[in-house]
């Protein structure tokens, strides 16, 4: 099985904010939550950010040093291929 591999600075906000957002807005459906998350990513100054983007950093070095000769490789796409 394959390693999962670290999450991104904007995964990290997301999984830390995503709960805060869905109490406060029980209605809304995860499609637009996502927007919105994606909305305050973007609006988020840049000392506010280097926060998330520091952990990320620190998870992927860390997970690096646990798998050194870890290569991503990219899983073939699950759709048939069109024929032209």
């Amino acid at each position: 099985p394959r390693p999962p591999r670290p999450q991104n600075a904007f995964l990290l906000f997301s999984n830390e904010r995503r709960p805060i957002l869905r109490k406060q807005l029980q209605n809304v459906s995860n499609a637009d939550i996502s927007r919105i998350l994606g909305d305050e990513w973007k609006a988020m100054e840049a000392p506010t950010r280097a926060r998330y983007i520091e952990q990320s950093a620190a998870k992927r070095q860390q997970f690096m040093e646990q798998y050194p000769d870890y290569v991503y490789t990219r899983r073939p796409s699950k759709r048939k291929k069109e024929s032209s």
